[in-house]
């Protein structure tokens, strides 16, 4: 499968969205966005899911990935991105850079659809946004 836009991850990740607790996985995609590999590596509590970064990134190496996209689920149903969820994020998107990889995008789940950092703009780089602001 051939990921073009968001609704497009949101759509294999199966029932994730009926989980009780936090799942936090990755969609790991070749040069033409295919997927390659996808895993939930996480798993935590109703509110919260610790994340191990390098994990993430050892992972996405191990299996030739060039890009990668995050998702998890929100046990409340509310798609809307943490503070906490954003700080990972960029944190994550710090260590693709540094190694090469790309962070496509984080699909955050819930009940009745998702919300997409690519989408919300949450994604660009703080350089890209002075740009934006010249």
């Amino acid at each position: 499968m051939r990921i073009n836009y968001p609704g497009d991850a949101y759509d294999i990740l199966g029932n994730i969205s009926r989980r009780k607790r936090e799942n936090f996985g990755v969609i790991l995609l070749d040069t033409q966005r295919n997927v390659i590999g996808k895993s939930v590596m996480f798993k935590g509590t109703i509110n919260n899911c610790l994340v191990g970064k390098r994990e993430i990134l050892v992972y996405a190496l191990k299996k030739d990935a060039v890009g990668i996209m995050l998702f998890h689920n929100h046990p409340t149903g509310d798609t809307t991105p943490s503070d906490e969820d954003i700080e990972t994020t960029n944190e994550i998107r710090k260590g693709c850079e540094s190694v090469g990889l790309r962070l496509v995008d984080h699909i955050i789940v819930g009940k009745y659809g998702y919300s997409s950092f690519h989408e919300l703009k949450l994604l660009e780089k703080e350089e890209e946004i002075l740009k934006v602001a010249e």
